[in-house]
């Protein structure tokens, strides 16, 4: 019963995956439309970071990420018509994903380092080229070539995920 919250944390985390992964692989028209499709990554990557927290035995900072989720739709919401940049309008998605993984791998390398196993150590690699990813997409998803390289990153940073969370686990 004590891995139950665990199991319970990764399930969703990759169940919010897929449905991330259709939603966007279906708003692909207009600008907007993108910027919402990725803006759903908020859900797996928050609870990517739940998930991982678990690990360290650090909790959860919802008070902090839960108003940064819904402070950047709000936001987005208001940037929305604005003759600004596409990544201005696709920043606060950027951020609000981000700041979960970039939080959890702070507590990995700094504020839990002496739980933190080698497993672990990858986790926070993988976790930070993700939050890098997280700004790729602001900064170069209008360019005609990232839907080449954009994809496959992803796709690529999730499959490592998708042994390492397991491994973990186990490890755990």
């Amino acid at each position: 019963s004590s891995r139950r919250p665990l199991y319970a944390r990764t399930g969703i985390f990759w169940l919010a995956l897929i449905i991330n992964f259709f939603i966007q692989s279906q708003a692909q028209s207009g600008e907007f439309l993108i910027i919402l499709g990725v803006g759903f990554s908020i859900i797996p990557l928050n609870f990517l970071a739940y998930a991982s927290l678990f690990f360290s035995g650090a909790a959860y900072p919802s008070r902090l990420l839960i108003p940064l989720s819904v402070g950047s739709v709000i936001v987005t919401l208001m940037l929305k018509d604005l003759p600004i940049s596409f990544t201005l309008k696709a920043l606060p998605f950027s951020i609000a994903t981000a700041v979960p993984l970039l939080y959890t791998v702070y507590i990995y390398l700094f504020k839990k380092r002496e739980r933190t196993t080698k497993l672990m150590y990858v986790n926070a690699v993988v976790l930070s080229l993700v939050a890098i990813h997280c700004f790729n997409f602001a900064f170069f998803r209008m360019e005609p070539e990232a839907q080449l390289w954009g994809w496959p990153i992803a796709y690529g940073l999730y499959q490592i995920l998708a042994m390492l969370i397991p491994a973990m686990t186990l490890e755990f």
